[in-house]
């Protein structure tokens, strides 16, 4: 082990470097600005011009026969106050509009917003400049607003972009669900969301800001000729040069150490911030594709088994792996593993137990504020040791992935199949030769990757965007990103979480043939049929510690589901009162031929509970997001108590918000992960009920005890906490507004099966103690049929009523 504290890596020399160039660049003309004035002296014509470094005059004298010293130490002032003098109005002026246009509920507003914007933006800014020079309008007040109008568009469309990203919109929609204000949500949720990307843009903005205050000032439009400006100075003394180069290249030089001190700082500044203690690239890494030729695995199939050595070298092994928070506790204590190529080693346990921060260990990685300490070999190389270039380089082409929340590794911006393409082509980087032949392995690598995660090889869905995939397709996708490169170990985090029972097989049957063919696989599942089919040793977690570890999958089969009586069949009178109905609900596709969701006319009374199954990908979320308004319905309606409710979410008030509350499929990307969970479970029932805050968060730990939670677990930031613990919490939130219907979109897949029974316990009792009727959309129907009175299956769109047995 080395010398630096655990879990702290030493910082580059390369990076130390940088760090103190970007001071120095950006340092010097600041601290020349600053106090430069003080020590200026007159800057009045006093001596000849053009003169010579000399003793009276250290830089030689300009043009109009002025010390350039003087000059230059004077002159750093006006640059600076009106450069940053524009940047912060054209922010001020940007930033507003940005959120405006993000989250106004009117789509003709968001047009004339940013259209006038873009009139603007063709506006070439030196002419606006000129135009106003020549109509008698020139003076620095003039030229720092200027500068900074022609620089609002692009900071309005920056923060706009980064308020609609798909990292955001989740959130947003579960805020407007607990009813949360607009200026709320844009004001403190998805400010904080742009801000970092408005820090890293304020360096270039900055930049653009001083290259046309000095343009204009070089072609004598902004301050006065005499004036003591470093671009003015430029300007004045270009003709001469050759005869007095110090008053041209001295005020050049530090506008552009300004310019790129600048911008190498704010990107410095924002590097430092993203860094993660204790990791080099962060808990949401993938595998990165080797340099060189891939490996390629073995045989695939049964055969495999017999022409592979009867004893492999350990791929992985870890010893004494033990994590710990800024505040000293142990999250993961003292874990032992051992894993070899062709093995797979499955980890079991409760939600919470540390098996997440463990899948994240073996790759040494780690939460923002957790440390790691122990060791973990990878190819007999500690990770934890090695400084972070050395560690991506022993992870690259070797290891991959694939964490809880699938969407976070999928790239928002690009379409699926794009992203895989480029993925195997940096496989054959090396090795293969360019053109056909490298296409060829390109395209090859690409289809192997999506048979082995149950997807098909060509097909509609590899040209789409993430957020037009379902979870479950989602999921697999996310899957094949991590196959596509090839890896030597695989870790996977709840790999079937959001997957139907039959994709559930063929993805086992597919890592099977993985394992087979000489892929390490480190499984994390709560599934232990999954765990049986795949294993060859498993490990129980609890609290962070190993408590039990068995030879094989098969695990003592877990106590038999907790009975839950039913209650009366509930009358479905079109009449009931209180009740939610849909009336040929639609929701367009892209093919007008096959509807995302055909005319579907539904009714749910009070107390009820309906179960929705159906393959990946037929329609089922796309049902659940439709009554809750967050996926806008193109026909037909939705109604409570007789009176129809807005089809946008945004459009509808408290007591639409209290009809219909959902349950995001992604609990982790709902929650805002900047303030503690328990304020934000809580604000549901005060915006939606007006309870008091202790009212409201009596009654939430209240329903944390029921499902399992500690209210200390709820006091921590979501990133702190498990996907099954987010997983209640959400469910919580949405409970407590005590809605006419709940719609839980898989509830359930992130938890152990005892939580799950707690769960549906939980469900069925708020269902016959308040009357809310519920909407189960899962694929584990086993659990929720018997507690289900009525049960619906989605096939390509279309809703279909079941009879009990499904």
């Amino acid at each position: 082990m080395t010398g630096h504290p655990p879990g702290v890596r030493p910082r580059r020399l390369g990076a130390v470097c940088l760090d103190v160039l970007a001071l120095l660049l950006l340092g010097l003309p600041v601290a020349l600005a600053v106090v430069g004035p003080l020590y200026a002296g007159p800057t009045a014509p006093d001596a000849a011009p053009a003169l010579p470094p000399g003793a009276g005059h250290p830089l030689g004298t300009d043009v109009l026969g002025r010390d350039v010293l003087a000059l230059v130490l004077s002159g750093g002032q006006s640059v600076l106050v009106m450069t940053l003098a524009a940047l912060l109005v054209s922010c001020a002026l940007g930033l507003p509009l940005g959120l405006f246009a993000a989250g106004t509920r009117r789509r003709w507003a968001d047009e004339v917003v940013m259209r006038g914007l873009d009139v603007l933006l063709a506006f070439p800014a030196l002419l606006l400049v000129m135009t106003l020079a020549a109509s008698g309008h020139q003076d620095a007040t003039t030229l720092v607003v200027t500068a900074a109008v022609v620089q609002v568009p692009a900071v309005t469309r920056l923060v706009r972009a980064a308020a609609l990203a798909p990292g955001c919109r989740t959130a947003v929609e579960a805020m407007r669900m607990q009813g949360a204000p607009w200026h709320h949500i844009q004001g403190r949720y998805v400010l904080r969301r742009v801000s970092e990307p408005l820090i890293t843009d304020a360096g270039n903005r900055g930049a653009v800001i001083l290259t046309l205050l000095a343009s204009a000032n070089f072609l004598g439009l902004g301050l006065p000729t005499d004036s003591a400006d470093w671009a003015v100075l430029i300007e004045r003394n270009a003709d001469a040069l050759f005869l007095q180069p110090y008053a041209v290249l001295v005020p050049a030089l530090l506008l552009t150490s300004l310019a790129v001190g600048g911008n190498l700082t704010a990107d410095r500044l924002l590097g430092g911030a993203r860094r993660v203690p204790g990791s080099a690239d962060g808990p949401r890494a993938v595998a990165a594709p080797a340099d060189g030729p891939p490996a390629v695995p073995g045989p695939v199939g049964p055969q495999a088994e017999a022409s592979r050595p009867a004893t492999l070298p350990t791929l992985l092994t870890c010893r004494g792996l033990t994590t710990r928070t800024l505040t000293g506790d142990r999250l993961l204590d003292r874990i032992d593993l051992d894993l070899r190529p062709g093995r797979c080693l499955a980890l079991l346990g409760p939600s919470g137990s540390g098996k997440t921060t463990l899948g994240l260990a073996v790759l040494a990685l780690a939460q923002p504020g957790v440390t790691l300490t122990g060791t973990v070999r990878l190819n007999g190389t500690d990770l934890l040791a090695l400084p972070p270039r050395d560690l991506r380089t022993a992870r690259a082409g070797t290891v991959a992935h694939l964490p809880q929340d699938p969407a976070s590794v999928l790239d928002p911006t690009r379409r699926v199949g794009a992203v895989l393409r480029e993925l195997a082509a940096l496989n054959h980087r090396r090795g293969t030769p360019p053109g056909r032949t490298r296409r060829h392995a390109v395209a090859n690598d690409v289809r192997q990757a999506l048979r082995a995660a149950g997807l098909p090889e060509d097909g509609p869905l590899t040209r789409r965007h993430p957020h037009r995939l379902s979870g479950g397709q989602q999921q697999r996708m996310a899957l094949a990103t991590a196959l596509v490169t090839r890896p030597r170990l695989l870790v996977l985090d709840e790999p079937t979480s959001g997957l139907d029972k039959e994709t559930t097989v063929l993805l086992a049957r597919r890592l099977r043939d993985l394992v087979r063919g000489g892929t390490a696989l480190l499984l994390i599942t709560h599934d232990p049929h999954l765990a049986a089919a795949l294993a060859d040793e498993t490990v129980v977690l609890e609290r962070g510690r190993v408590v039990r570890r068995e030879a094989t999958g098969q695990l003592p089969a877990p106590d038999a589901p907790e009975a839950v009586p039913l209650s009366r069949p509930l009358p479905r009178s079109e009449a009931a009162p209180g009740a939610v109905r849909t009336h040929a609900l639609t929701v367009a596709g892209d093919d007008p031929s096959r509807p995302r969701l055909a005319a579907t006319r539904l009714t749910f009374p009070p107390g009820s509970r309906t179960l929705v199954t159906g393959l990946s990908g037929a329609g089922k979320t796309t049902l659940a997001r439709a009554l809750a308004g967050l996926t806008p319905a193109t026909g037909g309606t939705v109604e409570y108590d007789g009176a129809p409710l807005p089809s946008a979410v945004e459009r509808r008030d408290h007591d639409a918000l209290r009809a219909v509350q959902y349950v995001h499929q992604d609990p982790r990307a709902s929650f805002d992960e900047y303030r503690p969970v328990i304020g934000q479970l809580t604000r549901t029932a005060m915006l939606l009920r007006g309870l008091p805050a202790d009212r409201a968060h009596d009654e939430v730990v209240t329903l944390a005890g029921r499902l399992g939670l500690f209210a200390a677990d709820l006091t921590r930031r979501p990133t702190a906490l498990s996907g099954g613990q987010l997983q209640r919490a959400a469910l919580i939130r949405a409970l407590t507004a005590r809605p006419a219907l709940l719609v839980c979109d898989e509830v359930t897949s992130a938890l152990d099966a005892a939580a799950a029974r707690a769960t549906v316990r939980l469900l069925v009792e708020e269902s016959e103690e308040h009357g809310t009727a519920v909407l189960f959309v899962t694929h584990d129907s086993a659990l929720f049929a018997p507690v289900a009175q009525r049960r619906l299956r989605v096939a390509d769109g279309r809703v279909e009523e079941c009879d009990a047995s499904g």
